[in-house]
């Protein structure tokens, strides 16, 4: 039985890994980056047969696969989407905050040191012909960002600032949650067997945000790297925006936020009202 397990775990996708299966719980997970998929990886990996050693609040599960050698989540193809029997869900989230949170975590944080998952350095060069000045990791700011990831098609977008909806397609899911409610998710996993009673993570991606307008910057959205970094805070989600980029964001980033406020229970008013 082990010897299958095993297997079953060393088992490459031929096409598509962004399916995270638990056959043992029969759940099928479709993981959207920044999307608390960090937290799904640690809780599929702690309810796993093999998972009996990993200790979510101590390592991560990349920390406890080199230590194991174990792989700790079978992904699969597209195809399990179809299976019968098989429970799926998704995590969905407010998708202001994804893309805020996108430019915070993969390019504010990434600016200083030599991190190796630092954005590549293409990328500054492309922002930089865009704009027609040169911006590099230290001078570049939201403002700047969000422009250039507007004017890009959607799947040329880098993963984590693409559309929610493009990682959907035309999948339907049993469960819809999101990143603000994680509870309902978690609700939902405990009904198929998944233990989450007191799970905690060894380190936590959460980004810490100001009040709205309680910052020191007083426009955040044209503040560079440099002088976010400066803060063991950031500023509000809702300060990075004002009415012309808002406006362009939501008409950009339209499907998604039907997602969400479908999701979430709310109507498109409400969401937009917080910003």
């Amino acid at each position: 039985m082990k010897a299958q397990l095993l297997a079953a775990l060393d088992r490459r996708p031929r096409r598509d890994v962004r399916f995270w299966v638990s056959h043992e719980h029969r759940l099928v997970f479709l993981r959207i980056p920044k999307n608390a998929s960090s937290y799904m990886r640690a809780l599929f990996t702690a309810n796993h047969p093999l998972g009996a050693g990993f200790d979510a609040s101590a390592e991560s599960p990349r920390g406890y696969r080199l230590r194991t050698g174990i792989r700790d989540i079978p992904v699969t193809r597209r195809t399990i989407h179809r299976a019968r029997h098989y429970k799926t869900f998704v995590v969905i989230r407010d998708p202001m905050a994804r893309i805020v949170s996108g430019f915070l975590d993969r390019v504010v944080k990434k600016s200083t040191g030599n991190p190796p998952d630092a954005p590549h350095p293409r990328f500054y060069r492309g922002i930089s012909r865009f704009h027609n000045r040169d911006i590099n990791r230290r001078t570049i700011t939201f403002e700047q960002f969000l422009d250039y990831v507007l004017a890009k098609p959607d799947k040329q977008r880098n993963k984590h600032y693409r559309s929610q909806s493009h990682f959907l397609g035309r999948h339907r899911f049993d469960f819809y949650g999101c990143v603000d409610n994680l509870s309902d998710t978690l609700a939902f996993l405990r009904e198929q067997g998944m233990v989450t009673d007191g799970f905690q993570v060894a380190s936590s991606k959460k980004t810490a945000y100001a009040a709205p307008g309680a910052h020191a910057i007083d426009c955040p959205a044209r503040a560079t790297a440099r002088d976010l970094n400066g803060y063991d805070h950031f500023p509000a989600v809702a300060d990075f925006f004002d009415g012309s980029s808002l406006d362009r964001f939501v008409e950009a980033y339209r499907a998604d936020i039907r997602l969400y406020v479908r999701a979430r229970g709310i109507d498109m008013r409400q969401l937009i009202d917080r910003y």
